[in-house]
């Protein structure tokens, strides 16, 4: 595995960790609050929620590892996405670990307020992280197709909880919801496959080239995928799917920075005006010149 990319890996168990999180939060509120799941069963996705969310936090803590990044994240809630995504990020923790505490409790009190709550923070995390990389000057991440990619993973994942616990109830509305989600990732990864190809075929130069046939490999991979969870629906065996969709959001992860294009000239002088502009608002804070 090349280096650059090696360095990459917390931001990839980040992200996706993030939405497989938002995901299983999004779909316990839903079976809680529409199709009564019981409560113990309620604790128990929460908990692996809050696991994987706070394991997410720790990968994020490694990639904003350099001295003063991090203080720089916290300042830039008003006009950057990533500050952004971790305050929704952090807010998403928060909630999930109040939520527990009151599906603990002998009261519905606040609980499903709560749980509306999370579900929101969860995706309004997905979105942040997908708008995070809406580069202008980035070929790769140009457009409101990647950008989408993550909140429609997490509501896919979502849903796959409502289905199981809705057939218990013959409750079709949800079983819909799951086939458009299923046909919305799909056609999102039919489309993401499509693209690496055409810029595969311009033979425009990839950030990772020693990567190029893992991620050919698993995008094809990521195409069978949504075939087998039709099939496992129609033969009965429900459980995997939700696992299956997991390892899907993982796949989805690594083609998404793997494949990465070189920057473009346009993207460098976007991050050169960036990091001009953060030592101009250092000089007028700090009243020392510009690095």
């Amino acid at each position: 595995m090349e280096e650059r990319f090696r360095n990459l890996l917390p931001l990839l168990l980040f992200t996706a960790l993030l939405v497989i999180a938002a995901g299983i939060a999004v779909g316990a509120s839903g079976c809680f609050l529409f199709l009564s799941l019981i409560p113990r069963h309620l604790v128990t996705l929460l908990a692996w929620s809050f696991a994987l969310s706070s394991a997410g936090a720790l990968f994020s803590f490694l990639h904003l590892g350099r001295k003063g990044r991090t203080p720089q994240v916290i300042r830039g809630i008003g006009r950057s996405w990533l500050s952004r995504e971790a305050l929704a990020a952090a807010l998403f923790t928060i909630g999930i670990g109040i939520a527990m505490i009151l599906a603990l409790g002998k009261t519905r009190s606040l609980l499903d307020e709560a749980l509306a709550a999370i579900s929101l923070l969860g995706l309004a995390t997905t979105l942040c992280i997908g708008m995070l990389y809406h580069l202008p000057g980035q070929l790769t991440w140009k457009g409101r197709l990647p950008a989408s990619t993550p909140a429609v993973s997490s509501l896919y994942l979502g849903s796959s909880f409502t289905l199981i616990v809705s057939l218990q109830y013959r409750a079709t509305c949800f079983i819909h919801i799951f086939f458009f989600l299923w046909a919305s990732d799909f056609a999102l990864s039919v489309a993401r496959r499509q693209r690496f190809a055409n810029q595969s075929r311009h033979r425009r130069a990839l950030l990772f080239p020693r990567l190029a046939p893992a991620v050919s490999f698993l995008h094809l991979l990521r195409l069978l995928f949504p075939f087998g969870v039709a099939f496992s629906i129609i033969d009965e065996a429900f459980w995997p799917v939700p696992f299956v969709i997991m390892a899907q959001v993982v796949m989805d992860r690594f083609t998404f920075y793997a494949g990465a294009l070189q920057m473009t000239p346009r993207a460098l002088f976007l991050e050169l005006k960036d990091e001009r502009m953060r030592s101009a608002l250092h000089y007028q804070n700090q009243g020392e010149p510009p690095a």
